[in-house]
């Protein structure tokens, strides 16, 4: 079974190396730039998720802050006409908003690592690209300036085949002076 495995991957891997030699490097080129322009535009969306995320935390951050505030006036004014009962009730929604403050700290806490990781991740992602893109220029001009002087090299190849009516032409002149001379 190893071995059929093995076979198969072989010939896959030649099957690729056939269609690669065939295809134009050019446009394997520009289909990688384009896949890794794709991919940073996704990083980029992802960025902004997060960012929309982690401005959403910090609003239920501030939401809580007023709360907790206004449980304190509430706690206070319990304790002030002495009425236990609902005293109990606030400080059970007091610990509940701690509660989610804490939970809200640790996903906030959260989302700035991923938002930092994104942020260092697609500065990276974009420098290569750039660096691929200019050398990729580099490269198409090179080969444009080649293929520009084999086509050429190819008219001047063209310009140095003597025919066989350019021989013809050529002995008519010669045996023409000869005569006259």
């Amino acid at each position: 079974m190893k071995l059929i495995k093995r076979f198969k991957t072989l010939i896959t891997a030649d099957a690729h190396a056939v269609l690669d030699s065939i295809e134009d490097p050019h446009a394997l080129l520009k289909q990688a730039m384009r896949d890794m322009a794709s991919i940073i535009e996704e990083n980029e969306s992802r960025l902004k998720q997060v960012n929309l995320n982690t401005k959403r935390l910090e609003n239920y951050a501030e939401l809580f802050e007023k709360e907790q505030t206004k449980l304190n006036q509430d706690l206070a004014l319990c304790f002030e006409s002495d009425n236990k009962e609902l005293s109990r009730s606030i400080v059970k929604k007091k610990l509940i908003l701690v509660q989610r403050v804490k939970f809200n700290q640790r996903i906030k806490l959260t989302a700035f690592e991923q938002q930092k990781q994104l942020q260092n991740q697609l500065a990276s992602n974009q420098d290569e690209y750039r660096q691929i893109a200019q050398q990729t220029e580099v490269l198409f001009s090179q080969t444009e300036e080649l293929e520009k002087q084999k086509d050429s090299n190819n008219r001047s190849q063209l310009d140095l085949v003597i025919t066989d009516d350019d021989i013809e032409m050529a002995l008519l002149s010669e045996k023409s002076k000869w005569v006259a001379s």
